[in-house]
């Protein structure tokens, strides 16, 4: 189905973000990083369409609140820490205002997700990269905090695996 959604629309980044999460689910973790990449350049194309068709990228955004909206209805069961996440991926959308100006910025989750992908792939020097990334976006994410701590502590940076836990601990992580 996501797949399909993107074929339709190829700017549909929450197609892109479920096809990861599929992939992810299915551990095919290549897969995974190409489709959150897919998202990460959805999301950059429908940055730079904002100097020149707004409302395209409004319609966008309003498609993918809708079928975040979808996602979390009240019949669907999924995992309380994926509720949480789809959860905050949709207060983002929702918070988005239209600034011409800003700087493209990769939405953090999407980060996330992909630096999830580089490491259960292997790739621990990309998903170190990622994690970062989603942070300097929303210091907040104390997942990434904490998925920065085992890169950490299985590189022997045992000094730096304190301080990432504490950044995790202080935005609510558990």
């Amino acid at each position: 189905s996501f797949s399909s959604a993107i074929a339709k629309d190829g700017l549909l980044t929450v197609a892109h973000y479920g096809l990861g999460q599929a992939y992810m689910n299915l551990e095919r973790f290549a897969d995974a990083v190409r489709a959150y990449k897919g998202c990460i350049d959805a999301s950059r194309v429908l940055h730079g369409l904002r100097q020149t068709n707004q409302f395209e990228v409004d319609r966008q955004r309003q498609d993918s609140i809708r079928a975040l909206k979808e996602t979390l209805g009240p019949n669907v069961k999924m995992d309380p820490l994926k509720r949480t996440q789809i959860e905050q991926q949709l207060r983002d959308l929702e918070n988005q205002g239209i600034s011409i100006d800003a700087p493209f910025q990769a939405p953090p989750e999407v980060l996330l997700a992909l630096g999830s992908a580089y490491f259960r792939n292997g790739d621990r020097e990309e998903a170190e990269i990622e994690w970062k990334a989603a942070i300097a976006v929303n210091p907040k994410l104390g997942q990434a905090h904490n998925n920065l701590s085992v890169i950490y502590m299985q590189s022997g940076r045992l000094d730096e695996v304190e301080q990432v836990i504490k950044s995790a601990e202080r935005s609510g992580f558990r």
